[in-house]
């Protein structure tokens, strides 16, 4: 333990023994001598040491208790899209869950295979991201057109106006451009998408 934290926190110069500066520490560092498995992460601009906890649960209003079908715990480095993957075969097996309700963090493209496999449904309450902007139009609340291989070709506002989609030029995002806005939009006095 002493080896380790010595290699996480301190460098060893020509000059002699170096303490890293605190941007040098990685997450996963030792954070505690009677806990050798917690870890650092910083989210939404507070520090937490310690673990993740997630917990999958039925939320079928038909239901007169609602139960916890799967608790984990893992080290709190560890992002929402792994705990989603490695629940989700023993979930489908023991419940037969055909949708999974999470918020934006639980997406990823492996999980979409994953998901695809089972064949379980994601439904994401929210987009990983910015903090979404209140004068625009959330992504969720558009129509997304796919052709018959699953490549997205069309985008329509909830107000009605479509546009075509294209894929980035890095391959890694969808653009749709939709030009002026609609007279809807206009008598309100901006587009929310434009």
């Amino acid at each position: 333990m002493l080896a380790q934290v010595f290699a996480e926190h301190f460098r060893l110069e020509p000059q002699g023994l170096q303490v890293k500066e605190a941007s040098e520490l990685s997450a996963s560092s030792l954070q505690s001598p009677d806990d050798l498995e917690a870890t650092y992460r910083e989210k939404r601009g507070q520090g937490h040491r310690g673990y993740v906890v997630n917990l999958a649960e039925t939320c079928d209003p038909e239901n007169p208790v609602q139960w916890i079908t799967k608790v984990q715990v893992a080290p709190n480095t560890t992002d929402d899209s792994v705990l989603l993957a490695e629940a989700l075969p023993d979930l489908k097996a023991r419940t037969g869950v055909d949708a999974v309700f999470t918020d934006g963090s639980y997406g990823s493209p492996n999980n979409d295979a994953l998901l695809a496999g089972h064949p379980v449904t994601l439904i994401q309450t929210a987009m990983r991201g910015r903090p979404q902007d209140p004068e625009r139009f959330p992504l969720e609340d558009f129509y997304i057109q796919e052709d018959g291989s699953g490549q997205v070709e069309q985008i329509t506002c909830p107000k009605g106006k479509s546009a075509a989609v294209s894929g980035s030029t890095s391959g890694q995002a969808w653009v749709a451009v939709f030009g002026q806005a609609c007279d809807t939009c206009v008598e309100q006095g901006r587009c929310p998408v434009v």
